[in-house]
């Protein structure tokens, strides 16, 4: 069963964060540059050597992540660095919004924007109802989760999520649903890469040189304001030795998003591509509303060997009708393209953001 549109989702195509999520992000900023009291509430999640509370501050809602320092390997420590000093370099309307950092003790305190419910919570509680996703309210939801990928995929120095997942994905709608705002969240494994540089055919002269730099950055920002891709996977970055188990085996994460590539127990190189094969699993979820190879009732290991291999999941038994339904060809069909083995033959979050466009222009509300 799936449910009706007869309430399409809208959403604002506007760069940049919202105002309001900007305006209380920036009055928090400087609240905490004065040392403002920050009221901790409640846990919201727990590991050995960091949490996740809802805090007030000045009366506004924000989430706190909590690096406890003590307690924190010198990797993890790395890690909780990288996520402050990425989120703070980032503004779109689907990036959570940064709001400030606090040195306390040993503690490294991170502010973002408050969100209760992720992608993840609303689909499984959809799947558990029965009641899928209608076409346009996957075709928007899907669009509004690839314009933050395209977003950190066309930076100057553009940014690999490495998590593209659902549960990832910070769900905000008002009262009735109508309106809903989906935000790429979870930024820890997030690795920015290095800029592109320019090649000249001679470094003979100075002006050659600076010549060929210009005209570089003049199509760099023609490109950003374009938002075609900074690069299709060229610009490139090391994972470091044995961190495919350490996300996985020690922190328990999802091998399913990792792109094949990266199922590597040496050093591995990064490309753009990776979000892509996981932004096919997560349209897999918008479609089904199933985790991932869940309906194949297989082991982790097994699931890591068959992503290993580039094999995408099974359609589940109960959605093989409804994935040759018409209106959601052209999802299925680009799902299908970012499972690509090879990253090189995997759209740029560009063209994914452009197929997507084009799918909700002709999808009609009356499709289910």
């Amino acid at each position: 069963h799936t449910a009706g549109d007869r309430s399409p989702l809208t959403t604002r195509r506007r760069r940049g964060s919202s105002p309001p999520a900007r305006a209380a992000a920036a009055d928090a900023m400087a609240l905490l540059a004065r040392g403002a009291t920050v009221s901790m509430r409640e846990c919201l999640a727990e590991s050995a050597h960091a949490a996740v509370y809802r805090c007030v501050v000045r009366g506004a809602t924000f989430a706190c992540k909590v690096f406890r320092g003590g307690a924190a390997t010198r990797g993890q420590r790395e890690a909780a660095w990288r996520e402050v000093t990425q989120l703070a370099a980032l503004s779109h309307r689907n990036v959570e919004q940064f709001a400030g950092q606090q040195n306390v003790g040993d503690e490294l305190r991170l502010f973002v924007e408050f969100s209760l419910t992720t992608l993840g919570d609303v689909l499984a509680i959809r799947r558990d109802d029965g009641l899928l996703l209608g076409a346009v309210e996957c075709a928007t939801m899907a669009l509004e989760v690839a314009r933050g990928v395209r977003y950190l995929h066309t930076l100057p120095a553009p940014v690999v999520h490495l998590n593209v997942a659902a549960d990832a994905v910070l769900y905000q709608a008002d009262d009735y649903h109508s309106s809903v705002v989906l935000k790429l969240g979870g930024f820890t494994e997030a690795r920015r890469l290095a800029p592109r540089r320019p090649t000249t055919r001679s470094d003979s002269t100075a002006s050659t040189s600076h010549s060929h730099s210009h005209s570089h950055s003049l199509s760099r920002s023609a490109a950003s304001a374009t938002d075609e891709p900074a690069s299709d996977g060229g610009d490139v970055d090391m994972l470091p030795d044995g961190w495919f188990e350490e996300l996985t085996v020690r922190r328990g994460a999802c091998a399913a998003f990792v792109a094949p590539e990266l199922h590597a127990r040496d050093a591995v190189r990064v490309t753009v591509a990776a979000d892509v094969w996981s932004f096919g699993l997560l349209l897999f979820r918008l479609l089904y509303a199933d985790e991932p190879y869940a309906a194949e009732q297989l082991s982790v290991y097994d699931v890591a060997r068959r992503v290993e291999r580039a094999e995408p999941p099974a359609t589940p038994p109960d959605c093989v009708a409804r994935a040759a339904e018409p209106a959601l060809q052209p999802a299925v069909r680009l799902m299908q393209r970012c499972f690509a083995r090879r990253p090189a033959d995997r759209p740029s979050a560009a063209r994914v953001y452009r197929s997507l466009a084009r799918w909700r222009r002709v999808v009609k509300p009356t499709s289910f």
